[in-house]
């Protein structure tokens, strides 16, 4: 059930995590805050990403995370398992 778990959760989480990193790659100042909502530039970086790529740019490199999400937790779930 872990591993399951970890990958969905990536999935779900994995649109946040590109934009928090777009976000604190490019200089600051790059993507503006909402008027209302100070949301340090989220929802601006979402719309530029979207803008440039579509759907596709939210899960650029999914694939990845998604292997070494499940190696490690397989492995963490065995260490766990010979520790016991």
């Amino acid at each position: 059930m872990g591993p399951i778990a970890a990958l969905n959760s990536w999935i779900v989480s994995y649109p946040q995590d590109v934009i928090k990193t777009r976000i604190q790659i490019e200089p600051a100042g790059t993507y503006k805050s909402h008027r209302l909502i100070p949301d340090g530039g989220f929802i601006d970086c979402s719309k530029h990403i979207y803008r440039n790529t579509g759907m596709k740019g939210f899960i650029i490199g999914l694939y990845p995370c998604l292997l070494r999400a499940a190696l490690a937790d397989g492995i963490g779930i065995v260490i766990y398992e010979k520790t016991q």
